[in-house]
């Protein structure tokens, strides 16, 4: 397996990143309720529903779509897309940069010195994902996204982004940008992104779960912590 400074040699690779518990060290959905709840415009019963679904979801009792669709019932349903766009620039601002994990900025700014092309793919909603990837000077993103109504509030989910649908997407850009999957490196910490790391060359468990350290210890990938 080459180093990930062999990698960065090469001058097209396409790097993935994922969002939660990868370059932030947290789930942004979560903390971002948190900041709503911090600044007013969420209730702390909501917050508490919150807490419940994502504790669910971690033990296995629910699915990541129905995750996504409950936290859009309680943080996004109604909501004026505008003015969650700026609370996700605030919070953004004053929360985003203490959660940042260190290690992985760093190679995310390696990849980008290296010219290589840079995503960030995560399950989390777009409208949070996205000034999270600005302040990393990342334009491009594949996230979960909602769909607007004639009066600019969120009304539904257009599409929840789980691992298959990022492999789909790695695919398309590959072939898009000319590249095998030996130009791929991948970061993720969990078995939702297991066939994702499967498919890079150079793959990246960062604060593995149970089954992606197993996978991971197997096949010799780097395992980055803290």
């Amino acid at each position: 397996m080459p180093s990930l400074r062999d990698f960065y040699k090469h001058p097209r690779g396409l790097v993935v990143f994922d969002l939660d518990h990868t370059l932030i060290q947290g789930n942004a959905s979560f903390f971002f309720g948190k900041f709503l709840c911090k600044v007013g415009f969420l209730r702390y019963p909501k917050m508490l529903l919150l807490c419940g679904a994502y504790c669910l979801y971690q033990v296995g009792m629910i699915s990541l779509e129905r995750l996504h669709r409950t936290c859009f019932a309680l943080l996004f349903q109604g909501a004026d897309a505008g003015v969650l766009a700026q609370y996700a620039e605030q919070f953004t601002e004053k929360v985003v940069p203490d959660l940042i994990h260190r290690k992985i900025q760093d190679a995310l700014l390696r990849a980008q010195e290296m010219g290589s092309e840079v995503w960030i793919m995560s399950s989390s909603p777009e409208c949070v994902v996205r000034p999270i990837a600005r302040m990393l000077g990342v334009s491009d993103v594949y996230a979960t996204a909602y769909e607007t109504d004639t009066k600019g509030c969120f009304c539904s989910v257009r599409d929840i982004v789980c691992g298959a649908k990022k492999v789909r997407k790695i695919k398309s850009v590959l072939q898009e940008l000319k590249l095998s999957q030996a130009d791929l490196a991948c970061y993720s910490d969990s078995c939702e992104d297991l066939e994702v790391l499967k498919m890079a060359g150079h793959a990246v468990a960062v604060n593995p779960d149970r089954i992606v350290r197993q996978v991971a210890l197997k096949n010799g990938w780097q395992i980055v912590c803290g």
